[in-house]
């Protein structure tokens, strides 16, 4: 009989912390690539100016993700993005899109997608970054 394989829960908390800590580490010429750049990230799912409180109201939540965590670092390091945007297409349509003339100004930094033909880049959660909840038994 096969053994059965149990995924391993991530510690979002810590994650996000990890995250954070790779993301202070970066040179400041590295951070400043997002500045005047929408963020990009499959996990939203709507449009959000970087002057919308809700970007430092989700910091250290429960609905705190790493794409409001990488807005929230870049304006505490002097860095303003245009903000967040999904990158979800419905029908051939983005679900909240930005204007024509600033499409070239989307840098995705969310997961990998194939159907996007985007790939994670250093801004993104990557595997160094994440942490499991502990098993006890």
């Amino acid at each position: 009989m096969r053994k059965k394989h149990h995924r391993r829960t991530i510690d979002q908390e810590r994650t996000l912390r990890a995250f954070e800590c790779r993301f202070l580490a970066m040179p400041q010429s590295k951070v400043e690539e997002l500045n005047n750049k929408w963020l990009s990230s499959y996990d939203i799912y709507d449009l959000y100016f970087i002057d919308d409180d809700e970007i430092t109201q989700r910091y250290h939540t429960k609905l705190d993700s790493h794409i409001w965590r990488l807005a929230y670092l870049c304006l505490q390091r002097g860095v303003r993005p245009r903000g967040i945007v999904s990158a979800r297409i419905k029908l051939g349509q983005r679900i909240a899109s930005v204007p024509r003339n600033e499409r070239h100004l989307i840098k995705h930094v969310g997961r990998g997608s194939v159907l996007l033909k985007a790939t994670p880049c250093e801004f993104s959660l990557l595997v160094c970054d994440k942490r499991y909840v502990e098993d006890d038994a």
